[in-house]
């Protein structure tokens, strides 16, 4: 329910989605987007149920207050490649392309999206996020503010690719280690296992 709805709502002193339902003609002036509405909180839907579909992205984002400091900038990309690889590897899915997005002060930003036919495995993608806010940050001596990672197009029955050879046997053993990682941390934590890149500065104590 977005902002107009619910203040209108207030405004004629409904509270609760019980009281709602009493009054249809409140949601009238809004149209069609009103009627849905009025039919979610009646328990309606004609809807078809799909049962499955295919996953389409899976990504993560953080807003922070604007920091300079690149050795910083690149510890929260660690962390955050971390926790999305936690995700994707809990997810049994495996992506094949990634996209990356940085936004400075002033309103600059900076995007890419790459693709690369390996195998998923925590230490490649975290290598593959550093390496690409290093080359996205085309404004250094701006302050970023904003990360964001996403991954796509995954390996399924209807969209098989053949992975690189060249890296195919290294990437199979990080992703057993991937393995025996999700099992200790879905006990213990995401955060019981880090690197040493993640230890934070004295500055950002």
């Amino acid at each position: 329910m977005g902002r107009a709805v619910y203040q209108r709502l207030s405004s004629h002193g409904i509270k609760t989605l019980g009281e709602l339902r009493e009054v249809p003609s409140l949601l009238n002036c809004y149209g069609k987007t009103g009627r849905d509405l009025y039919k979610r909180v009646c328990g309606t839907d004609n809807e078809a149920v799909i049962p499955y579909h295919d996953r389409r992205g899976i990504g993560m984002s953080r807003n922070f207050k604007a920091i300079q400091n690149r050795d910083e900038i690149f510890r929260r990309v660690t962390i955050l490649a971390r926790y999305l690889s936690h995700t994707i590897v809990k997810l049994g899915i495996a992506p094949l392309t990634f996209y990356f997005k940085i936004c400075y002060e002033f309103g600059y930003s900076s995007k890419i999206s790459v693709t690369h036919h390996r195998l998923f495995n925590e230490r490649f993608f975290i290598d593959l996020a550093l390496e690409t806010i290093r080359k996205l940050d085309k404004y250094p001596n701006y302050a970023i503010h904003y990360i964001a990672m996403n991954a796509s197009n995954f390996m399924t029955p209807n969209n098989r690719k053949t992975y690189s050879l060249l890296e195919y046997e290294k990437d199979k053993k990080m992703a057993s280690l991937n393995a025996g990682l999700l099992k200790i941390r879905d006990k213990y934590g995401v955060d019981i296992v880090r690197y040493g890149s993640e230890k934070m500065r004295v500055d950002y104590l």
